[in-house]
This record gives C-alpha cells, structure tokens and sequence, in this order.
C-alpha cells in the first residue's frame, strides 16, 4: 500500500566512486535501496538512479517529506553534483534539505555498544596517498576536526590508540596484521545509513526546524584538481 504524502525521506550519496540512493518513511523502515560503482558520470546517472529508487520504493517525488545527502569529503565532482541536486530538488518541492559529513554517515552505521571502551576513526579514501580521517569518542562527539593524513602515520596512531576503524579507507589497510580488528561490515550503501541518522534527528525536532542544524556546504579538506589549459 502507498505510503501516505509526506512521510518519505530521499537520501543520496554521490561524493566517492559510487552512486547509493535510499528511500525510507518516517517511520525507519527502508522501502528501497539502490547502489552502483562509479569512477565517472555522476552527472549523468544520479537522477535517473533517484527516479528509479523512488519508482520500485513505490513513492513520487510529491510524497517526499526531506531530502538529505552527503556533504563529504570526497571526490569534487561527485561531491558538487550531490548537493546541488539535493538543493535543487527540495527547493522545488519546498522541503527540508539536510547536509551530513560523510564521516558521521559512516559512524552512524556503528552502535555505541560494540567497543564501548574504544574510540572510533572513520577513514575515507582520498583516492590519492593518503586518506581523509576524523576521531570520535563512543557516543558519537568528533574529537578533533577531519584532517587528511598518510596511511602509514593513520598505522601509527592506531597501533598506540587502538580504535574501532570504519569507512571505505580500510581497503587500503588489506595486507596489515592489525586490520582485521577493523569494522569489516561497514556500509557500502552510505544512503541507507544516512536515512537511519536523518529519521533519528527528525524524531528530535520537527522537520521545518532541521535545516538550521545541518549544512548544506560541501566539506573540502584540499583544493579540486583543476588543469587550465592555455589557448595558442
């Protein structure tokens, strides 16, 4: 049965090398999910992947009560296209549109019972040689601001500090011995895990009041790669 107007949330995520896309209500429960490797064409595939998703959830863009995505660290383009397209979509249906950290998205996927006697780091893949990471107590609060780091001096904090270590970073820590301490299920769908955190925070507050509390500005830790190439 269709779910009644106004009680869905549409969250996506475009700022790495893959598109997710989640449509769930109110209420937390997940009516579809949708995601896809992508190096390139954000652009191009993130509306059709949001138009489809919406589509098999069984829902229209009319019943969708706010929008959220990420708002990295992560790929410039990617990043950029996610944004803008969360802005633009929720000013034309005059809805909520939500901001969240890519860091916060990847913590929420972890309960504060699992190691509740650890820290958390989050590290996200730069695609670069190094990695975007950010530090956090057990009930959530950052401990520091994101920062980008080398893997090997990440492999030295960890081996003095002993972290619950998250994110689609540790992909680069494979062949270290430590790693298989590492969260091994972290989420590969960072929409789905952005819609549980955004139904926890519309539970809080009313959703009018919510875009006062998340920023819709995009987290750049370095500058985009930008060649100009001069006329002659």
């Amino acid at each position: 049965m269709k779910p009644q107007s106004r009680d869905i949330i549409l969250s996506f995520d475009s700022a790495g090398k893959s598109i997710s896309v989640a449509v769930a209500n109110l209420n937390g429960q997940l009516l579809f999910e949708h995601f896809e490797e992508l190096r390139f064409g954000h652009a191009a595939r993130l509306m059709p992947a949001i138009d489809q998703t919406l589509s098999l959830a069984g829902v229209t863009y009319k019943d969708l009560a706010l929008i959220a995505t990420t708002r990295g660290p992560g790929g410039f383009t990617g990043l950029r296209v996610g944004l803008a397209t969360a802005k633009t979509l929720a000013q034309a249906l005059s809805i909520p549109v939500l901001g969240v950290s890519s860091f916060d998205v990847n913590l929420a996927s972890m309960s504060p019972k699992q190691a509740p006697d650890r820290k958390r780091l989050v590290i996200i893949d730069s695609h670069r040689n190094d990695l975007y990471f950010q530090w956090f107590n057990v009930d959530g609060t950052p401990i520091g601001s994101p920062s980008i780091s080398e893997v090997s001096a990440i492999k030295d904090r960890i081996e003095k500090e002993s972290p619950l270590v998250l994110g689609n970073g540790i992909a680069l820590f494979a062949d270290w011995p430590l790693a298989q301490e590492f969260k091994p299920d972290a989420p590969v769908n960072l929409a789905n895990s952005l819609a549980s955190l955004v139904n926890e925070a519309s539970h809080l507050k009313p959703l009018p009041e919510l875009p006062t509390d998340f920023s819709c500005e995009p987290i750049y830790l370095r500058s985009a790669d930008v060649t100009l190439t001069s006329k002659t």
